[in-house]
């Protein structure tokens, strides 16, 4: 009996220690939207900036010709965009990975601690088939 709730209560704790690695990764994962829509944020920014250098272009065309102004212009922000994105997304997959590799870790202690269970539970099986065999 005793055994038994030993068992139950250490498979409970099992259960709430995977519980809680879950409740952690589901955090670090609540994380990916908020990349996204920074990057989406900065698409947003990048189109507003064109329309400026539009507005900037129809300004400035007696000093600085327009075209080569919005060339250079769209070819800078188009590189800082490129930039942004690419450390967005470095860190988008950095966090799946980690995810990933805390989920594997989190299955292998889980059947670590599952073999562990059984191994206390047919041991404790052996202990009392041991008992009863000299008193038959």
């Amino acid at each position: 009996m005793a055994e038994d709730k030993d068992l139950l209560e250490q498979k409970q704790q099992a259960i709430e220690s995977l519980n809680r690695m879950l409740d952690a990764q589901k955090q670090q994962a609540s994380q990916v939207p908020r990349l996204k829509e920074s990057i989406s944020h900065l698409e947003e920014t990048n189109e507003i900036l064109k329309k400026r250098v539009s507005d900037l272009e129809k300004e400035n065309e007696q000093i600085v010709p327009a075209k080569a102004l919005k060339e250079e212009f769209d070819k800078q922000l188009a590189d800082e965009l490129e930039k942004q994105k690419s450390k967005y997304e470095f860190e988008i997959h950095a966090l799946k990975s980690k995810t990933e590799l805390e989920i594997q870790k989190a299955k292998v202690d889980a059947a670590s601690q599952i073999n562990e269970i059984r191994e206390n539970y047919q041991n404790k099986i052996f202990e009392l088939l041991e008992k009863e065999k000299p008193s038959q």
